[in-house]
């Protein structure tokens, strides 16, 4: 055998695994739950990936790990294992069919999706027409095969004149029971369509052996009817299928009637006969119209229908159901207005005409309703689907379309109403109830009643766990109710669960909602209720630095240093040149007294910001906490001459700068720079002076020898602060120095007695001079010191 897998050509579509023995038979909620299930795979995992990987705003570290959980063990799944081939429909627009494409393994063809494919901020893969065929018995497992189109959007990287075009394109989905009973699906081929794929092939159809169970009037199932009331149950049933033109299930059931009345063979497998009959005869046509080959299905039927008095009544209408299809589809299609109004009323005429020659045409009637829909003949549309539900009350499809045309005509509450009926059946598989559970709660929502929209929600998650819409749609109710951590857990549940790039874009843009209303809460003070909302925003989407920084400045302001530091620091993770970041981390540190750490950061924050005058000045203040007064006083110096404060226009700023620069001089005893200082913060604001400002000056003046002045001074700071030892000390000092050492001597008692003077700080004071050999100053230290 060849080692290379990859590349081998579709001949049909057969399973990758078939090899043992399948399962023979299962139920028709096994069936519902796998054709559910496999065009969801289709329709809204795989295109969602697709879609997500495209998206600008995903991060490649984002996307790798993506590719990486669709085939590896995980709730995100949904690719049988990394080596499952997918024909080539991205590398090059050219590829259109299995003839020119080749097959490669699922991880270089999403590799190769992300490299090739252009990128855009909304979806751009599209799927259409998703259909699943009939579940399939293999050798070993069973499968089922899903039918859509699809079309990419943007450009083709490597070759951007050459747009992409529509592909018809099958997916096989591998099927097995889980270890909990539930049934796992996955992908194990994607290639484009072949006509010998049929979606109505019935070759290898796995054997329902319950249809529809025999119920009791409460929808359970009544284990107590006899054989002749499950044989009536059977045929009813079959006739219901037939007039939905489910020729395969209505011959099952036919069947399984006659397991169990054999005397009534005859009658019923001529009814089969007949079937299988009309089956032949529509399939070559059918599988024109399921190719897109509409014109020529069109004129098969017309052929039919060229001498309907030698056809059925029954046949007829199939024959003109049939050619109303593909007008019907042509319609949808074309791009020209008066095309498909031509083409619609064509398909009117002949559902008409379908209808008249048999009026229990249940498909007839559906299509019928669904065109007056895309009509906006909504009225004719809703008298269409309720004949039906006249005929077969049990379609919950049905009733969701009735909802959606009056949810269209603005009647909520009608539309509400509507999916009772179908939400009260006790038949309808977990899937297709999760799908109605969220469109009524979509239906409140839009009432403005959250709760019970959040209830309808909350419904859908416990019957699929897996639908991100589910989590979407009760986070955004949950929002509204002001439930804001609630909502941003199932928010980011959504985001988890593989939500499209369009939707997260709406989960981006609500976080930022949640943030600003943080933003609001902070604004007003409440610290506590903006970290609530900031952090659930950050929950959402984590991806915001900015989200970070308010978080810091929340803590920032509650003096909780330790945790703005954090804040500060996944801000910087996200982003590294974020300036504002790093100076309110170094005033963070400053305060924790990391005064080094604080000189990295505001020197940081200059490197991205040159001007950003207030980490030059924080630079300065840092220096002063570590005792460094030559530099804290360039720096500080250099400040003042920053363009970008004097266009500040920030005086206060200024004050500080002098003030502090007047300090780092008198520190160094350069009192002619100090005094200079202090008399330009005194310039600039003469009516604001700091505490120790009249202390400073005065000790200024006094080394200066310009005593009166001194004394002046520091006369002020005593009569602010009567009981500071230095503050007496100083006016002592310079009584002494005014050449009155008997006064001075009684405040050096007054100085020494508060205990707060270092008897090693007056010894060498050098200002003293000979008052240091004077008995009576040395008996007062001896005394006091």
């Amino acid at each position: 055998m060849v080692n290379k897998v990859y590349f081998f050509s579709f001949v049909g579509f057969n399973c990758l695994v078939h090899m043992g023995c399948a399962q023979d038979s299962i139920t028709t909620n096994d069936v519902k739950v796998i054709k559910a299930r496999s065009e969801i795979t289709i329709e809204r995992y795989f295109n969602n990936l697709l879609n997500t990987i495209s998206y600008t705003g995903t991060e490649s570290t984002d996307i790798r790990d993506l590719i990486n959980q669709s085939f590896e063990d995980s709730d995100k799944q949904i690719f049988l294992n990394k080596q499952i081939a997918i024909a080539d429909d991205i590398s090059d627009p050219d590829y259109s069919g299995s003839s020119n494409a080749p097959e490669v393994p699922v991880i270089q063809y999403l590799n190769a999706f992300n490299t090739f494919y252009g990128k855009t901020d909304a979806n751009s893969v599209f799927f259409t027409d998703v259909r699943s065929s009939p579940v399939k018995r293999g050798k070993k497992n069973i499968y089922i095969n899903v039918y859509f189109t699809s079309f990419f959007k943007n450009i083709c990287l490597p070759r951007p004149s050459a747009p992409y075009k529509p592909a018809k394109r099958v997916a096989e989905i591998f099927i097995k029971r889980g270890d909990n009973n539930k049934w796992l699906l996955y992908i194990s081929r994607i290639g484009f369509f072949n006509p010998a794929d049929t979606l109505n092939d019935y070759l290898d159809n796995i054997v329902i052996v319950d249809t529809k169970n025999p119920t009791n009037s409460s929808g359970g199932m009544d284990e107590t009817m006899d054989s002749a009331g499950k044989f009536s149950q059977y045929i009813d049933q079959a006739r219901v299928e037939e007039k939905k033109r489910n020729y395969q299930t209505a011959i099952n059931l036919y069947s399984k009637a006659i397991e169990l009345a054999p005397e009534k063979r005859d009658i019923y497998e001529a009814r089969i006969k007949e079937l299988n009959t009309s089956f032949r005869i529509l399939a070559d046509l059918e599988e024109k119209y399921n190719a897109g080959y509409y014109k020529d299905a069109i004129k098969g039927y017309s052929e039919l229908l060229k001498k309907p008095g030698l056809n059925s009544d029954y046949s007829n209408s199939d024959y003109y159901l049939g050619r109303a299809k593909c007008f019907d589809k042509m319609g949808q299609l074309t791009r020209s207005y008066n095309e498909q109004v031509k083409d619609y009323n064509d398909a009117l005429k002949d559902y008409a005409k379908s209808y008249e020659y048999d009026n229990d045409n249940l498909e007839t009637i559906r299509r019928r309703g669904d065109l007056y829909g895309r009509m906006n003949r909504n009225v004719e549309a809703l008298t269409e689907y309720r004949t039906y539900l006249a005929k077969d009350p049990t379609d919950p499809t049905v009733y969701e379309a009735m909802a959606n045309l009056h949810m269209l005509n603005g009647n909520l509450d009608q539309a509400i109403k509507d999916t009772d009926p179908v939400l009260s059946q006790g038949n309808i598989d977990p899937i297709s109830k999760s799908k109605l559970n969220i469109e009524k709660g979509v239906l409140y929502a839009q009432k403005k009643d959250y709760s019970s929209a959040e209830d309808y929600f909350t419904r859908a998650i416990a019957l699929d766990s897996n639908n991100a819409f589910s989590y979407y749609n009760r986070g955004m109710a949950r929002f509204k109710m002001n439930k804001i951590q609630s909502a941003a857990s199932d928010l980011i549940s959504a985001r988890q669960k593989g939500l499209g790039s369009t939707n997260i874009m709406i989960i981006d843009s609500s976080a930022q909602l949640i943030f600003e209303r943080g933003v609001y809460a902070f604004s007003i003070g409440n610290y506590d209720s903006a970290l609530i909302f900031i952090d659930a925003a950050i929950n959402v989407n984590p991806k915001k630095s900015y989200y970070y920084y308010a978080r810091g400045e929340c803590y920032f302001s509650k003096n909780d240093f330790g945790e703005s530091i954090k804040a500060y620091s996944l801000a910087i993770g996200l982003l590294v040149s974020y300036p504002e970041a790093y100076y309110k981390r170094g005033l963070s540190n400053l305060q924790l007294g990391k005064a080094a750490d604080g000189i990295a950061d505001f020197t940081r924050t200059i490197q991205y910001n040159p001007q950003f005058y207030l980490a030059q000045k924080g630079i300065g203040d840092a220096y002063f906490a570590l005792n460094d007064y030559k530099k804290c006083a360039t720096s500080l110096e250099a400040c003042l001459e920053m363009s970008s404060l004097r266009e500040a226009h920030s005086p206060k700023t200024i004050l500080e700068i002098y003030n502090t620069i007047g300090k780092a001089y008198y520190r160094m005893k350069n009192y002619p720079k100090a005094l200079e200082n202090y008399r330009k913060f005194l310039s600039f604001h003469p009516n604001e002076i700091p505490s120790s400002f009249n202390y400073e000056i005065g000790n200024i003046y006094m080394n200066l020898g310009k005593y009166d002045s001194a004394h002046s001074y520091l006369i002020r700071s005593y009569q602010s602060d009567p009981s500071n030892g230095y503050i007496l000390y100083s006016v002592a000092s310079c009584i002494y120095l005014s050449g009155n050492i008997e006064e001075s001597l009684k405040w050096f008692e007054r100085a020494f007695k508060t205990n707060a003077v270092d008897r090693n700080f007056v010894d060498h004071d050098t200002l003293l001079g000979s008052l240091q050999d004077d008995k009576r100053f040395k008996d007062l230290k001896k005394k006091y010191l």
